[in-house]
């Protein structure tokens, strides 16, 4: 696992991050009320490793992991801020940053693509991507902050613009060059040094929970909480009956990395919710 400094409040100095909704139950996250719209005049850096699958098929799974981590370190240090909202998606990441920061963005997403190409020989796929642009296409960036433990805060984002700016930056649009040869970013923070999780049962299961495309968000809290974990209660089914209403559609598969350690016993499921639940809520850590 990349650890790097979470998120935190004591250090907000921007009026917006110190404001953002806290809640610390977890089934909160599904709640479009405890997220705000990020600022006029902001952007998202979003990154990604190209060819990511194929890296992970070859075993390289933690320098993966190191690469997409790396551009969270690279981009609060050159801004000497450790309250921007941030995602993790394991081989890639998003920052939610003010339009003032975007020079520095841009220099640091170029720098941390160059020391991902020499040293760890991946290629860093980079966008600085506006607010103005995403809430042309109808979506919209939204934040909250997920409270883990006392001194423990996670980004949550919902309304669609982050998917989008990930889109749009696989697409080669809004793309950031590399950094000539030798250039290199501030890295300080980053570590990566974590053990393979074991199966306990002879497999691992993983579930994605996706939004569909005309459902109220609202009212994934009651379709998907309500029914989020196998229940052998008298009166509760997990999963529903064909004539129970329901968010979640199910799609198992095969990994299609079997070199993996644990590859060849494992079934990946994913879980549309149909009712849908904001689309990039998913936390992150620094």
């Amino acid at each position: 696992m990349c650890y790097l400094m979470l998120m935190e409040t004591a250090a907000a100095s921007d009026p917006f991050v110190a404001s953002l909704p806290v809640f610390a139950k977890f089934e909160s996250v599904a709640d479009i009320d405890n997220y705000r719209p990020l600022p006029d005049g902001w952007a998202l850096a979003t990154a990604d490793i190209v060819d990511s699958t194929k890296a992970i098929g070859a075993g390289r799974y933690k320098t993966v992991n190191m690469a997409g981590a790396s551009v969270i370190s690279a981009l609060l240090n050159a801004l000497g801020r450790q309250d921007l909202p941030f995602v993790f998606g394991g081989d890639g990441a998003l920052v939610a940053f003010p339009g003032s920061a975007l020079e520095i963005t841009r220099n640091a997403l170029a720098a941390v693509q160059r020391w991902v190409a020499d040293e760890l020989d991946l290629t860093l796929r980079a966008a600085i991507v506006p607010i103005k642009d995403i809430r042309a296409q109808g979506l919209d960036v939204r934040v909250a902050r997920f409270q883990a433990s006392e001194a423990v805060f996670y980004a949550m984002f919902a309304g669609g613009g982050g998917s989008w700016a990930e889109a749009e930056m696989k697409a080669g649009r809004y793309r950031i060059d590399p950094a000539p040869a030798g250039a290199r970013p501030d890295l300080t923070g980053l570590s990566c040094r974590w053990n393979p999780i074991e199966a306990r049962h002879g497999e691992i299961v993983s579930i994605i929970a996706i939004p569909g495309a005309s459902r109220d968000v609202r009212d994934f809290s009651v379709s998907g909480f309500r029914h989020h974990r196998p229940c052998r209660q008298a009166g509760t089914r997990w999963p529903p009956g064909a004539g129970e209403r329901t968010g979640l559609q199910f799609a198992a598969r095969r990994p299609r990395y079997r070199g993996a350690r644990h590859g060849a016993g494992r079934t990946a499921m994913a879980v549309e919710a149909v009712d849908s639940v904001p689309d990039d809520a998913y936390g992150c850590y620094r």
